[in-house]
């Protein structure tokens, strides 16, 4: 990233000035307060936003494309955020949005699961 400058719409500067070099191999953690800025770098980085000014680029190539199908190089950027949504409907509706033939059991066992407790079932029993 060289002289990488963000903002959301209108409003002032959220990244300003930013240089950043990663090289290539050990894993990177990007830490700090809540609305430092973490997540939009992420997204920067893994070309989900463009920034206004600056640019960002991978083993000097613009990332801008790079996610797209038949882009020059072998290499990926992959962002996991730690995000999540549930949808209106019952929690069984949100899980049958991965498997929508799911029977009533899969999603309770899914929960069971993750509730640990097997005996007792998911809490919306």
């Amino acid at each position: 990233m060289r002289g990488v400058r963000h903002r959301y719409g209108d409003g002032p500067d959220v990244l300003h000035g930013i240089d950043l070099d990663i090289r290539p191999g050990p894993r990177l953690a990007v830490v700090g307060a809540t609305g430092s800025g973490k997540s939009t770098l992420a997204t920067l980085i893994a070309e989900m936003r463009a920034p206004y000014a600056g640019g960002v680029t991978l083993d000097g190539i613009p990332t801008a494309g790079l996610a797209r199908p038949g882009a020059p190089g072998n290499r990926r950027i992959v962002l996991v955020t730690e995000e999540h949504h549930l949808f209106p409907g019952t929690v069984a509706d949100n899980l049958r949005l991965a498997c929508r033939e799911a029977s009533d059991e899969r999603p309770a066992a899914a929960l069971a699961v993750t509730w640990r407790s097997p005996s007792t079932g998911p809490p919306w029993r």
